[in-house]
């Protein structure tokens, strides 16, 4: 098993139906970057700003959700769902665990040097993945649907003409920028909402019909305001994308600020935001609550 996947499991592991909830950007992925010390060498900023660009990168508040689903589809089925969380510990900031493999290193540094660095980083994804497929294959066998749950910035910042959702591509030198985009937002950016991200641009949707249909049912029942593909549709080299297309499940966004202490239009700290428990447990119940009776009709 690779070093970068923690799984937690809850309720009944022998039951015959499944829930797969997959949390792959919370982690700032420290002993990754531990292990690599060559990141911060080659970094063409300061360092503070580097670790601005980590913690904005993290999906905040994804670990906390993630668990409180679990907890509560277990708690509730009778023992009737088993529940597998699978965590990724890669940072999202070097080494995307949602993209392919040849998309998966971030331009974050000059790797001209770095050669080798950059194909251990490759091997170490294959790997992360691979162990994500094989928790996902139970599926395949019985009854079982899986949940991809992220977070993201509650602002779309100023646009590239070339992209809706955002402000630029990261580059070793130009990282700061790309912070202070996503933080001043606020201001000039567009409100998001919770992101069902269901299918590609254009094309029918990949995700479990049923499944989405019970979680907007509930979302809609507890005033959750939700979009579906907006801001971000899943995309050709997103893994979401094959998780999808093989397994039953959904892949979900939810603004940072929906599980946080502050809200955002009264000092909400995007960089360091403050994970409030209630507000978590109010964005789980319904997704669970979905996700306990999709698996009760099948």
């Amino acid at each position: 098993m690779s070093r970068y996947v923690e799984t937690t499991h809850y309720g009944n592991m022998n039951a015959p139906k499944k829930c797969v909830i997959l949390d792959q950007h919370s982690s700032r992925g420290e002993e990754f970057l531990e292990r690599y010390p060559e990141i911060m060498d080659s970094i063409a900023v300061k360092a503070e700003c580097f670790d601005e660009f980590v913690n904005l990168e993290r999906d905040a508040g994804a670990k906390e959700l993630a668990m409180q689903i679990g907890k509560i589809v277990a708690e509730e089925s009778d023992g009737d769902i088993g529940v597998t969380i699978v965590k990724s510990h890669l940072p999202r900031a070097v080494l995307d665990t949602n993209r392919v493999t040849s998309k998966a290193v971030r331009n974050v540094i000059d790797y001209s040097n770095l050669q080798e660095f950059e194909n251990d980083f490759k091997e170490i994804h294959v790997g992360v993945i691979s162990e994500i497929r094989r928790e996902l294959s139970c599926l395949l066998y019985g009854s079982g649907v899986f949940v991809d749950v992220h977070t993201m910035a509650p602002y779309t910042p100023g646009v590239i003409p070339q992209s809706k959702t955002e402000v630029l591509s990261e580059k070793p030198d130009n990282l700061a920028h790309y912070v202070r985009a996503y933080v001043n937002a606020r201001r000039t950016g567009r409100r998001r909402f919770m992101d069902l991200m269901t299918a590609l641009p254009g094309m029918p949707p990949l995700a479990d019909a049923v499944l989405t249909a019970k979680i907007k049912k509930k979302l809609d029942k507890s005033h959750l305001k939700y979009r579906e593909n907006d801001p971000y549709p899943t995309g050709p080299y997103i893994m979401s994308t094959e998780y999808m297309s093989h397994f039953p499940g959904i892949t979900i966004e939810t603004p940072k600020d929906y599980l946080t202490e502050t809200a955002s239009e009264k000092g909400f700290d995007l960089i360091n935001p403050q994970i409030c428990p209630d507000k978590v447990d109010r964005i789980a119940r319904p997704i669970a609550e979905a996700v306990k009776r999709c698996l009760i009709i099948r």
